[in-house]
């Protein structure tokens, strides 16, 4: 045999690789990316889409949406601690053994009613004034101004009641007790309670130890004096801004 014979061309090599056999080498069919997104993908990308426009609903219906949480403002008159309410009102009709005094509370006047035992006298009603709040009314925040150990000598001359404050006054213990506010209030209680004792009376004069002494009416004036250098007497309407309601 002829060892230089060709090889028959049906057993011949190719020389090159086919290009599609070329491209399956370099990328396997598994490997290839997906034509589609996956399904969770998907699902996510839609409900980012969905929040989106939400937000923006929400934007455009006027509901503000802030970054941190905002402190909200309370109403001026809006209490968080409950409150407990007393009425200062006095019935139109009170029994015959009845009488107003006044007391002191928030640094206003205010009317209470006391029992008083028959025949009722304004030293009664003045007596029943010095023994002060009830434990009731205390609670509340009612106070008192007249001490229970003041001396009051009670007369009634021309109409006018004249309450006498007696006793032996120093710079430790000044005619009718106080000074400033509180001596106003203290006055207040005295001729606002002897008035509503009887009606008919025109006026309260004080003296102090049976001389005529001026005192001051609600408004801090001091009373002006007659011809015959008596005071001229208070009435209610000399207290009318420190009384509740007017009463």
């Amino acid at each position: 045999m002829n060892r230089f014979a060709a090889i028959p061309s049906r057993r011949r090599l190719p020389a090159t690789i086919p290009f599609r056999r070329r491209l399956s080498a370099a990328i396997p069919f598994r490997r290839r990316l997906p034509a589609t997104i996956p399904f969770r993908r998907r699902l996510s990308a839609g409900l980012l889409i969905a929040l989106t426009c939400v937000a923006s609903v929400l934007a455009a219906c006027g509901i503000p949406v802030d970054d941190e949480p905002v402190p909200v403002a309370l109403p001026s008159d809006f209490d968080l601690e409950p409150t407990t309410t007393t009425t200062t009102t006095i019935p139109e009709e009170i029994a015959a053994n009845q009488r107003i005094i006044y007391l002191i509370r928030d640094g206003r006047l205010v009317p209470r009613l006391r029992e008083i035992p028959e025949p009722i006298t304004i030293d009664e009603v003045i007596a029943a004034l010095l023994v002060g709040p009830t434990e009731s009314e205390l609670a509340q925040g009612d106070e008192t101004r007249v001490p229970s150990d003041m001396d009051i000598g009670v007369t009634v001359s021309n109409e006018v009641l004249v309450l006498d404050i007696r006793g032996e006054f120093t710079e430790e213990t000044p005619f009718l007790r106080f000074e400033g506010e509180a001596r106003t209030q203290l006055i207040g209680q005295l001729v606002l309670t002897g008035l509503r004792a009887n009606p008919d009376l025109a006026g309260v004069n004080f003296q102090e130890n049976g001389l005529w002494r001026a005192v001051s009416n609600g408004a801090g004036e001091l009373q002006e004096l007659d011809a015959d250098g008596v005071p001229i007497p208070l009435t209610t309407e000399d207290f009318a801004t420190l009384r509740v309601g007017g009463i």
